[in-house]
């Protein structure tokens, strides 16, 4: 009964829509339409006996005079097409004089020819809603590809549900209709696609502007209805926020997200039954608290992770600062925040098939008042300068460092201030024995304690008159770990190497190796370390200078009778590098002279032996180090019988 009633109801409408044709207002002719959409053509025919062939009859189709022009006719019938839209007066003259009484005339509207503004909603069963959105028509004439079709009224009732019989492409149009007017308005034809279920909205990221707003991204499925709803603090007691078709954003509005999380879904609407056809997975923001703590920043966040497969959080530039987040935790703290520094942090929810929920970004000054670990092993070298270097490993919260210094074992005192290793002590002397101490301040201005004394070694020597060399020194400290071994090493004067000895433990060493060649050495030790990453510590660079040590025979018997090494008189000597020597005899008279320490005294005088006695003799050299010394002395010369 309900076909039946609009049909009828349908019939009526198109009967009255389409009654024609039009007389006159004297009823003198007649128009087939007089009102229609532009271009919109209408034909006149007169209704006086005999027609316009035995009565004048001139025809002003536009009103605008019954002067010559392609809008005046004489004929009947006549058509004429009408471009523009508005409202035409069409008047026919019935005489030679057109007077007013002798001009019949008619009204003609002429609309504009406008595409109907509609839109398709998908139904489940293979449904569509058809809504029309202007009111330019009084009427929208709606076309299934199925055959079927149905007229609706303009306003609040311009829509039509339909089923089609199979899922699949379709395609609807929608031609608008006026009351009493030319169906010759424009039709517009779109595609559908019937489906037997509604397919699903998807989010694509969920994103905090400011404290009040957000920015939902989603994507909707085409020709579908969709409500977006929200929960406050929950996921079961939704309300209906707004309706989304087409969209792809939307910015939220009115949030208190300092307060309250909000979850949001969206459903795919029936249209025809206004019924939720099918949902998204729930997603909801986070309110996210950061607070600075004793020696690290605390995060903690609140809202419902049901669908969340992990969390991931930006600190300032860094992106998934703490990596991959387990969706059951709410709190995490970040150990590595720097003193002073103001961080920033941003949360973010990620969801399955990429969707993301980001926070508002919070963010804190981080403090501590925890005392930053002391320094543990200092190496203390003296270079070749003479001044004392201190090396350590830079610790990771220092901004400054203070040196600390005492001498002879006295009390510590401040010395200066570095930013990194290491420093040199310009004004070291190894006759201090200074010892060194380094505490530092950290970014909080928290200051570390003290660290373990360190002391260089300073190597000290004597030499024997035999040229036997002894050598000490200090036992290293400066390392947590203590030393595994003390390496003395021996240079030539000119800088190369020509001994080393590995002494283990020991502070002490004699160097009793006969060298004739080097009067002017040097020595120098390195501490290695037990800890194998810390470089060696050296000691200061100690010159030792032998004597040149000049020796001589107290007599000599320059008799040819041998032994050879007592027939002639010499003067022996280590490292020498000049000599000069003169013998005198007992009255003072100069009896020999040499310049060659090689080159002795035969006991003769211009070929002539001399007389047995004491002979006296100076000797003047120059050593390897450049240094001069005068050996005098007395020899006796003896003749055997």
């Amino acid at each position: 009964m309900r076909g039946i009633a609009l049909f009828l109801i349908s019939f009526m409408i198109l009967a009255q829509a389409y009654a024609q044709p039009y007389t006159s207002r004297q009823g003198k002719f007649r128009v087939n339409e007089r009102k229609g959409c532009a271009p919109f053509t209408v034909t006149f025919e007169t209704l006086l006996p005999g027609g316009c062939g035995t009565n004048p009859c001139v025809i002003d189709f536009l009103g605008d005079g019954f002067t010559a022009g392609p809008d005046n006719r004489n004929t009947s019938p006549a058509t004429f097409t009408y471009n523009t839209p508005g409202t035409y007066s069409l008047r026919v003259c019935y005489s030679n004089q057109c007077s007013a009484a002798d001009v019949d005339d008619i009204q003609i509207e002429v609309v504009a020819n406008r595409d109907p503004d509609f839109d398709l909603f998908a139904c489940s069963g293979n449904g569509v809603q058809v809504k029309v959105n202007d009111t330019h028509y009084n009427q929208y004439f709606i076309s299934y590809s199925d055959g079927a079709s149905v007229l609706v009224p303009s306003g609040s009732l311009a829509r039509d549900n339909h089923v089609f019989p199979v899922a699949g492409a379709q395609s609807i149009s929608v031609q608008g209709r006026n009351l009493n007017a030319a169906n010759n308005c424009v039709s517009v034809q779109k595609n559908f696609t019937a489906q037997v279920n509604l397919t699903a909205p998807a989010f694509t990221s969920l994103s905090a502007i400011n404290p009040t707003q957000a920015d939902l991204r989603y994507t909707l499925p085409v020709n579908t209805n969709s409500r977006i709803d929200i929960a406050t603090n929950n996921i079961n007691t939704f309300q209906a926020l707004k309706f989304a078709y087409e969209d792809n954003r939307d910015t939220l509005n009115n949030l208190d997200q300092e307060a309250a999380y909000y979850c949001f879904r969206i459903n795919a609407m029936d249209a025809c039954t206004n019924s939720i056809a099918v949902s998204t997975p729930v997603i909801c923001t986070m309110r996210l608290n950061v607070s600075a703590q004793d020696g690290f920043n605390r995060l903690q966040w609140t809202n419902n992770n049901v669908n969340v497969n992990s969390y991931s959080v930006r600190r300032d530039a860094q992106a998934s600062y703490f990596g991959s987040i387990a969706a059951s935790l709410s709190t995490i703290d970040d150990t590595e925040s720097i003193c002073n520094q103001e961080h920033c942090y941003q949360l973010t929810a990620n969801y399955t098939g990429g969707v993301t929920v980001t926070s508002l970004q919070k963010c804190v000054t981080s403090f501590s008042a925890q005392k930053p670990p002391r320094i543990s092993d200092i190496t203390a070298s003296i270079n070749d300068n003479e001044e004392l270097e201190l090396y350590w490993q830079d610790a990771a919260e220092a901004i400054e460092y203070s040196i600390l210094k005492n001498n002879n074992g006295g009390a510590y005192s401040f010395l200066g201030k570095d930013v990194q290793s290491p420093f040199t002590d310009t004004n070291y002397s190894t006759t201090e024995a200074a010892c060194y101490e380094i505490l530092y301040d950290d970014a909080c201005k928290n200051v570390s304690d003290v660290s373990p004394e360190a002391c260089p070694v300073v190597i000290q020597a004597s030499v024997s008159a035999d040229n036997i060399v002894s050598l000490n020194w200090n036992a290293y400290q400066g390392w947590a770990n203590g030393i595994t071994t003390y390496r003395l090493e021996k240079y030539s004067k000119t800088g190369g190497l020509l001994r080393a000895y590995t002494l283990g433990n020991v502070t002490n060493f004699t160097d009793s190796e006969t060298d004739l060649f080097n009067q002017v050495v040097y020595y120098r030790i390195f501490v290695v370390a037990a800890d194998g990453g810390l470089g060696p510590a050296t000691s200061n660079r100690l010159e030792v200078i032998k004597k040149p040590n000049l020796f001589y025979p107290r007599a000599f018997t320059p008799d040819g009778q041998g032994p050879g090494e007592n027939e002639i008189f010499k003067v022996f000597g280590q490292y020498v590098s000049s000599f000069e020597m003169k013998i005198f005899n007992r009255w003072g008279e100069l009896v020999f002279t040499s310049n060659d320490i090689d080159n002795g005294w035969d006991g003769t005088f211009r070929g002539v032996d001399q007389p047995d006695g004491t002979y006296a003799f100076v000797s003047t050299i120059q050593d390897f180090a450049g240094r001069s010394f005068t050996q005098s002395g007395a020899v006796v010369l003896m003749r055997k019988k």
